[in-house]
């Protein structure tokens, strides 16, 4: 199902303080992702962020929204992280779907 991440994505990239990560959905909270990665993995997507000053960055992973595990862990590692959700409405899932 589509929800327009990767059009918000190329949007967002054009800003002139974001910079993008190495991969747009690292999925790193995913179960399978987890216990396959390390935190140093995750943190080596944003090393470019990291490294400008004033920079911000995204992870466009649309799997961390109902996933317990990055609930408790973003708010620990990132605190100053935001959360930009898109919703698909149930009407345009029924008429896609029909």
């Amino acid at each position: 199902m589509k929800c327009g991440t990767t059009s918000l994505f190329a949007q967002l990239s054009q800003h002139s303080l974001l910079v993008p990560p190495l991969r747009k959905e690292p999925r790193f909270f995913s179960a399978s992702s987890w216990k396959q990665r390390s935190l140093g993995w995750y943190a080596s997507n944003f090393h470019a962020a990291a490294t400008s000053t004033d920079a911000m960055t995204l992870d466009a992973s649309p799997t961390y929204l109902g996933n317990l595990r990055a609930a408790q862990w973003l708010p620990k590692w990132l605190p100053e992280a935001r959360l930009l959700v898109l919703v698909l409405t149930a009407a345009v899932v029924f008429v896609r779907g029909s």
